[in-house]
């Protein structure tokens, strides 16, 4: 037997705009966690994923205060498989929903400006709502 394992770095700098100081996690991740937009691609999900994001009244692990924060994503190491999944559920307190957007998937992945590939190959899919249904895989063979 063998096993696969399949991760990536991920570096969150978070950056507090009214304090000098900065905070560096880096955590390994085994899946990319994408959420989906109308009429977007997978690759438009992943590149949206990997945007500088701002959150608004953070409190600082530094200073203490509640502040804006920058999270900077830096992906520090590729893996050789890769796997995305699409937040196709959303959850609050009072009901659950299932996102019927249509992703447009390519045969083909891109991170790094093209630098680093990644080929398809299977997609898992659901059938059914939030709380039933089923699952079944598209494999290229």
């Amino acid at each position: 037997s063998f096993y696969i394992q399949s991760h990536y770095t991920c570096t969150h700098s978070l950056n507090n705009i009214q304090c000098p100081s900065n905070e560096i996690r880096t955590e390994p991740m085994f899946i990319v966690p994408l959420d989906i937009c109308s009429n977007y691609s997978v690759q438009k999900c992943l590149d949206v994923y990997l945007l500088n994001e701002q959150i608004d009244d953070r409190k600082c692990d530094g200073c203490k205060q509640t502040a804006t924060t920058i999270v900077c994503k830096t992906v520090e190491f590729y893996p050789k498989i890769l796997t995305v999944q699409l937040k196709r559920f959303i959850f609050d307190r009072n009901q659950a929903e299932k996102l019927n957007t249509n992703v447009v998937v390519s045969l083909r992945l891109n991170f790094n400006k093209g630098k680093i590939r990644y080929d398809l190959v299977a997609v898992g899919c659901h059938t059914g709502g939030c709380d039933s249904g089923h699952y079944y895989a598209l494999v290229k063979l």
